[in-house]
């Protein structure tokens, strides 16, 4: 029995086990480096925590931030006309929507009311306030209790101002303890996180156990190697980086990344405990094979399915040509006929349409077999084409004309035809035994079912066909000839403004 896909199977011989050798070289590379790397990969592993915990608090704290922003340029919430009490009233939709523990609202001497209840108060005293008066800027609070209901919460607030660019009051939104708290809950004895305030107090831990808000957050356990007040200097001026410290207590030693929320006093530090870390080196590397023979599997048929994809016409080239002797292939036409059968490299790459030279011959042979049927030929000019070039680029215009060829052939679909990709934006067709009834269809149907529009964020271009036609053998029965013919009623159709159809 005659293997089917040669090409393919020699292919994949060959490629599967370099496959194999590449990712069995990379896990061990990877087991090589992490022995010999694993400082540089703690560091990098710590610094990544350190920035995905700094990115979800950001994240988290935009939204509010967002929120209070667009609610002090409301007039609803800023009218000093409008009692606290009823703008307060107006905000309830905003805090329930954006779960927050309350949403308030201040005159700019600290009197002040809120969603969770309709007293008024005084938050004059309040250290946000003061600074967000102060500073005439948004402030974000450290950790405080809610005077309202004794709840844990950090409040967002900012002043509003009049047209005279003066603080006629403040808008400020509590949020709620655990919303700030559960984006650090993932983390283990190895590596973990917490966030303090300027005080280095711990307003938010990744461990689950409680932990003191008392505590000096910064001095986890001893420092090694630097000096301490190194470390408050860069935190007095905001400059990130890293250090070690020593737990006998815990019998650790700990690397300590510590980092800076945007727009607030809040300070990230994360922590990994490297001799657990390096316990676990051996079942991250058991981890990491797995994985590593997943993809391997995963890439494997990825390669088997392209490989096919590529190798199908070829394959299917060299099957049928064995089927031929070396007497037939001395045989021109036998030749030709192997070439008409097979679509190695008679297909253009980006539309799946046949050639042009490969298009000419099938329709010779057709035609050859078929004399006395009548058929047709349509060159289709894609429109607009340049425009779309011009104005969006080629990988635009290579995405026209996809979609272009794509509709015709759904629009021949009922049809016995053959496309071609005549040259850039031109197409012909042959309809095989076409009758007058669908000749009169096409004539009124192809322009409207080849109209489109490619579409940016900003720009909309659409595009049309103008098609010319000629007729075997009312007008020739010379392919050649047939499509001159019908790219000179092309000429017609777009001296009639484009998106038309002639026939010759």
């Amino acid at each position: 029995m005659k293997d089917k896909k040669i090409l393919y199977n020699k292919i994949i011989k060959n490629i599967i086990p370099v496959l194999f050798m590449v990712i069995l070289s990379i896990i061990v590379l990877d087991f090589a480096y992490t022995l010999v790397y694993s400082k540089k990969d703690i560091t990098k592993i710590l610094l990544y925590n350190s920035n995905q915990e700094k990115w979800k608090i950001e994240n988290i704290l935009k939204k509010y931030k967002e929120l209070i922003s667009s609610m002090c340029e409301d007039i609803q919430f800023t009218d000093t006309q409008i009692s606290l009490v009823n703008r307060a009233e107006k905000a309830i939709p905003y805090q329930k929507n954006f779960n927050l523990e309350m949403i308030g609202i201040s005159d700019e001497n600290g009197k002040s009311t809120s969603t969770f209840n309709e007293e008024i108060g005084n938050i004059s005293e309040r250290k946000y306030f003061k600074e967000a008066i102060c500073k005439r800027k948004m402030i974000i609070s450290s950790l405080i209790y809610a005077k309202a209901n004794g709840k844990k919460i950090y409040v967002v607030c900012k002043p509003f101002f009049n047209k005279k660019n003066k603080i006629t009051g403040t808008i400020h939104g509590s949020i709620k303890f655990k919303e700030v708290q559960k984006m650090l809950y993932n983390k283990n004895d190895v590596i973990y996180s917490a966030i303090v305030d300027e005080n280095y107090k711990i307003i938010a831990h990744s461990l689950k156990k409680n932990i003191s808000e008392k505590n000096n957050a910064i001095i986890f356990e001893h420092f090694l190697g630097i000096n301490e007040n190194e470390i408050l200097l860069n935190l007095k001026n905001k400059i990130p980086g890293i250090y070690y410290s020593y737990s006998l207590k815990k019998v650790g030693v700990y690397i300590v990344s510590y980092n800076f929320i945007e727009d607030t006093n809040w300070i990230i530090l994360t922590k990994i405990n490297i001799l657990k870390y390096i316990n676990n080196i051996f079942l991250i590397f058991i981890i990491k094979c797995l994985c590593t023979i997943l993809i391997f599997i995963l890439i494997a048929n990825y390669l088997k399915k392209k490989v096919l994809e590529e190798t199908k016409s070829v394959d299917k080239f060299l099957y049928e040509a064995s089927n031929y002797s070396n007497e037939d292939l001395k045989n021109k036409n036998s030749l030709d006929k192997i070439l008409i059968d097979s679509t190695i490299g008679f297909e253009d790459p980006l539309t799946k349409t046949l050639r042009k030279e490969i298009f000419i011959k099938n329709v010779k042979n057709i035609l050859e077999k078929n004399k006395d049927e009548m058929s047709l030929i349509l060159f289709v000019d894609l429109d607009n084409l340049k425009k779309v070039n011009d104005t969006l680029g080629h990988e635009y215009g290579d995405r026209v004309i996809t979609l272009f060829s794509e509709k015709l052939k759904f629009f021949l679909k009922n049809f016995d035809f053959k496309i071609g990709r005549y040259g850039g934006d031109e197409f012909i067709v042959f309809i095989k035994n076409a009758s007058l009834k669908d000749i009169d269809f096409i004539r009124k149907n192809i322009n409207k079912a080849l109209k489109g529009k490619i579409r940016t964020n900003y720009i909309s271009i659409n595009y049309s066909a103008s098609v010319g036609a000629s007729i075997y053998p009312t007008h020739s029965k010379d392919i050649e000839s047939l499509i001159d013919k019908a790219d000179k009623a092309v000429y017609s159709s777009k001296k009639k403004g484009r998106d038309s159809f002639t026939l010759y």
